[in-house]
């Protein structure tokens, strides 16, 4: 039941690609900013192929966080932490697949990404923690996805450092 639910999220996913870029787009550009300094902008069967990449990527760690979470929950007084860490490393994944979208169109890569909000990890847990809440409520789920993507454009607009010097694309 999890592994069907991880690949549906993932199809769900890669089907709000081109939507969420857009909206990124549109949000950076009523801030004034541009997110697209790192070169032209990828057709959509590109876009959903890089996403695509990158959400399997994030996948791939939250198969591993929560096999990490299952064998935490079988032993004795570890077990008592292991739903709170699991809720902190849910946090820290949604932050970084939400504020892909920003950061891709300026050209990052996924480890330059991590590496950055690695800088600002617990505003990042806790932007993801908060999603987390939100998704797990019904109807409210379906709100909380473009405001998400919002959100991740205006903070990386307003607290990540995007100039080229900050980071080195590839």
């Amino acid at each position: 039941l999890w592994i069907g639910f991880l690949l549906l999220s993932v199809v769900m996913h890669w089907i709000a690609i081109p939507f969420n870029e857009s909206l990124s787009r549109a949000v950076s550009r009523l801030q004034g900013q541009s997110l697209e300094s790192a070169g032209q902008a990828l057709t959509i069967s590109e876009s959903i192929h890089e996403a695509g990449s990158r959400a399997l990527y994030t996948l791939k760690w939250l198969v591993l966080i929560g096999l990490l979470a299952l064998i935490l929950a079988w032993i004795p007084a570890v077990n008592l932490l292991a739903p709170w860490l699991m809720f902190a490393l849910s946090g820290w994944l949604l932050a970084l697949e939400y504020f892909d979208y920003p950061l891709a169109l300026q050209g990052w890569r996924f480890p330059q990404q991590r590496q950055n909000l690695a800088g600002q990890r617990f505003a990042a847990i806790g932007y993801g923690g908060t999603i987390a809440f939100f998704l797990a409520i019904p109807v409210m789920n379906l709100l909380v996805i473009p405001a998400a993507v919002i959100g991740a454009t205006l903070y990386a607009l307003d607290h990540l450092d995007l100039s080229e010097e900050g980071h080195a694309p590839d």
